[in-house]
Order: structure tokens, then sequence, then C-alpha cells
């Protein structure tokens, strides 16, 4: 399964719930009809997410979704754990 790595944004997530962030970091892929995961890979300086992104081949959301799996398993947790 090909995949392309790309940048979430351009550090860290905004903080509070007024803003999704800027979206020029996934319209190219929405664009192109292409599936994207976006998850994080460690804290920035405010301890808010910094994030990656994986971008398919059109059509492969499933092989896609295999991929970010098996690369989340080694990139393991980010942040405090809050389970309790």
């Amino acid at each position: 399964m090909d995949a392309v790595l790309y940048p979430a944004a351009a550090g860290e997530a905004d903080e509070g719930l007024a803003s999704a962030g800027d979206p020029r970091f996934g319209v190219l892929w929405t664009l192109l009809h292409l599936p994207s995961v976006l998850f994080p890979i460690d804290l920035g300086p405010k301890g808010l997410p910094l994030g990656l992104q994986m971008i398919g081949r059109y059509g492969q959301d499933t092989g896609l979704l295999a991929v970010v799996n098996a690369v989340t398993r080694h990139v393991g947790p980010v942040g405090p754990d809050i389970s309790g």
C-alpha cells in the first residue's frame, strides 16, 4: 500500500474550540477525493498535539487505515494518561 506522509498543521493544534486549524494542509487531498487520516505524534511546547496525516490512493481507504494502524502502534499514545 502506497501512502504519503504530510504535516497536519504548521505546528501545534490551536487552543480552544474557536478554530479547526488552517485548512491548507488538507484541502488538496479533499479536492482530489483521496483518503487521509490525521493522527497525533507528539506534544508541542504548550502541551497541545502535533500531528501528521497520511494520504492514500483513491479508493484505498481500508488499506490506508491498515497502514495508519500499524504506524500508530509504533508511535504509541501521545499525551497524559486520562484513563483514570
